[in-house]
């Protein structure tokens, strides 16, 4: 994984020699190689006006280095240099372009991989773009500009040619008093149209300019730097600075990043960093002082999260079942507010509540709210700790509850939203374009409840969990679904099993039921992030004195398959796509069914004795798992494969074989 940044520059409005540098580190614990550069201008104006690579002409100095593969290690630097001119022969003509592109393979638009653009950098380049190589190190000035772009112009064809110098990044203050960026809050969402940075700057470092370079870097590498290309010229000290518009702070500005097309694409860390002039040296040829100031963020995805498909679930709740009560609010500040509401089901049908409800916020007059944040769904925050996405089963007069936070900021003006929309059936949207209000659809499918919060900053609401509010936030009391009162004893590992190589599977829980070989199951980590991969590995143990011969059709096989039971936070059977597919092909026709994992062709092995093996299966393969907690149990499934219904065994948590693991939304 790369870091790159750009080293401050002269602006390329001027006439002459331009000199452009990227500076690359390897943040990754692994060494990775660097290939030549791949450059992309920035609208293409010509064609046939290609970047004109240096590294690879055998005239070059520094073709022996800069044209071979190099790996750079971990921690290391290298740099690369972007060299023009706009000043040349009248007979060349010059093109015209914005910016660059750089990736780091020959395939690297077609594979849409991570690439680093440089934008406004405005090129007016009088005959070739150059391009060296990728150059060890951090950028000084004993890096030269490439003679062979110079021989393109023949012997006088660039007289007393000479670029200015670049500031080095030693140069640049990454601590100083006299700049800061910040952000109101440590996250951000992604789709968030208001979101944006606050920077202080010192307002008489340059004329008209708060800051040279403003970065952004997504958590896949991706990076985007915007220059802004401001006159050095020193300040005036008989005018002074320009006055401040009446409406803004000194010394203070305010960056929307939608504004700017900086907002991220990608969930994960986010950094933003600013580079700005901060003053001058001493002495007639002063030249202008940087420094460096950043703020690290997380992105969330403010979609809801889906729910899992179990074994018969009960139909959604509707909101003419529910009687939905506002509690006190808990926390009620101008600055953080946290309500709890209960919904209870008052009709004699049995319902279900499911995973996050669709929000949205509303005036006095019930209209739309449109400047608010986009709320994050079941996320970590400071108000409450996030809930077990799944449904919950509502009999006559049993309650299920939510939570809702919300951050207002502490100076200027941040709206207030008096009531809140939530709307109860099942996967639903609230997302009406051209709509102000709720349409009278929506409001015969949803509750309206009272909020009164400062919410301009942050919203934070909960999945549903079962029972009524418990006056615990942050789940301190909380029982987990699968603790027990008193701990279970747990089996111990068969010697054979018991070795570093295969414990780094995690610990092993053996399956109920089987000997000759005995089978278990593992997992290395318990929390993942939606779409990743959710390793389980399958350990087959043979402890007995002779070599017991498998077939592909035998467990092994079936376990693979998916013979073992999924359970979500609150007890229901998970189904898994081979499962899915069988049910709809046995409500279809139920004559036709057959058995969705029958083996018709078995490859025989041998297990040596005293042996153990393990090998890997990924559950994303077998099941649609969304965000949420899920109980793996070893226990015997029962029958899965009956048409037209499967028998289940009542699900009994056991500590002592279950394994447990979380998946989180990004």
């Amino acid at each position: 994984m790369l870091d790159v940044s750009a080293l401050p520059t002269p602006p390329s409005f001027t006439y002459g020699g331009h000199l452009f540098v990227l500076e690359l580190q390897n943040i990754s614990p692994a060494g990775c190689s660097l290939q030549s550069p791949q450059v992309d201008l920035v609208p293409t104006s010509d064609t046939n006006n290609q970047p004109f690579y240096a590294a690879p002409r055998t005239g070059d100095p520094g073709y022996a280095t800069e044209f071979r593969p190099q790996v750079l290690e971990p921690g290391a630097w290298a740099h690369l240099l972007f060299v023009w001119t706009s000043r040349a022969g009248p007979e060349l003509s010059c093109d015209l372009y914005s910016g660059v592109r750089l990736g780091f393979s020959y395939q690297w638009q077609g594979r849409s991989e991570p690439s680093i653009e440089i934008r406004h950098l405005w090129i007016r380049a009088c005959g070739p773009f150059a391009v060296t190589g990728y150059r060890p190190g951090r950028y000084s000035s004993a890096s030269p500009v490439p003679q062979s772009w110079l021989g393109w112009y023949g012997p006088d064809g660039l007289h007393e040619f000479t670029v200015p110098s670049p500031t080095t990044s030693k140069e640049i203050a990454t601590a100083s008093p006299l700049l800061s960026l910040s952000a109101q809050a440590k996250r951000t969402m992604l789709g968030d149209r208001l979101f944006s940075l606050r920077l202080n700057f010192p307002r008489t470092a340059a004329e008209g300019c708060a800051f040279s370079q403003l970065r952004k870097r997504e958590s896949d590498g991706t990076t985007i730097i915007s220059l802004q290309q401001c006159d050095d010229v020193a300040l005036d000290e008989n005018v002074g600075p320009s006055a401040v518009p009446w409406y803004h702070e000194p010394g203070v500005m305010g960056l929307a990043m939608g504004n700017l097309d900086f907002t991220p694409k990608h969930v994960g860390p986010l950094e933003y960093d600013i580079t700005a002039p901060v003053g001058r040296g001493a002495g007639q040829k002063a030249t202008v002082q940087y420094a460096r100031t950043r703020v690290d963020l997380v992105v969330r995805d403010p979609a809801l999260p889906r729910q899992v498909i179990i074994l018969d679930p009960l139909p959604a709740c509707t909101a003419s079942q529910l009687r939905v009560a506002s509690l006190s609010p808990i926390i009620s500040t101008p600055l953080k507010t946290l309500r709890a509401y209960d919904a209870t089901n008052i009709s004699p049908q049995a319902c279900s509540l499911a995973g996050v409800p669709a929000m949205r916020g509303l005036d006095n007059k019930g209209d739309y709210q449109p400047f608010l944040p986009p709320a994050c769904p079941n996320c970590e925050n400071e108000l409450f700790i996030p809930r077990p996405n799944g449904r919950i089963d509502l009999n006559q007069g049993e309650t299920a509850h939510l939570l809702v936070g919300a951050n207002g900021k502490e100076t200027g003006y941040c709206i207030s939203t008096p009531k809140l929309q939530l709307r109860l059936d099942r996967d639903a949207s609230l997302t009406e374009p051209g709509n102000t209000r709720p349409l009278p659809t929506e409001i015969a499918l949803s509750a309206t409840v009272p909020l009164e919060a400062s919410d301009c900053v942050s919203i934070d609401i909960s999945a549903w969990r079962q029972g009524p509010y418990d006056g615990d936030p942050l789940n301190l009391h909380q029982a987990k679904l699968a603790q027990v009162s008193a701990p279970a004893p747990i089996a111990s590992i068969p010697s054979e099993c018991n070795k570093p190589e295969l414990l780094a599977h995690g610990r092993p829980y053996r399956i109920e039921g089987t000997h000759d070989p005995e089978y278990e199951l593992s997992m290395e980590q318990h929390e993942f992030v939606r779409d990743e991969p959710i390793p389980l590995y399958l350990w087959t143990n043979n402890s007995s004195n002779l070599p017991i011969e498998l077939g592909s059709c035998t467990e092994p096989a079936y376990l693979k398959a998916g013979g073992f039971v999924l359970y979500d936070a609150y007890g229901h059977r998970v189904l898994n796509k081979r499962q899915i597919a069988s049910d709809k092909q046995c409500k279809a026709d139920p004559s036709g069914y057959y058995n969705p994992i029958m083996c018709t062709i078995s490859v025989s092995f041998s297990l040596p004795a005293h042996t153990c093996v393990s090998s890997r299966i990924d559950l994303t393969k077998d099941y649609e798992l969304p965000p949420g907690e899920y109980i793996l149990s070893t226990r015997d499934p029962g029958d899965t494969v009956s048409c037209p219904r499967r028998g289940d065994k009542p699900f009994n948590p056991n500590p002592a074989t279950d394994i447990g693991f979380k998946v989180l939304q990004p």
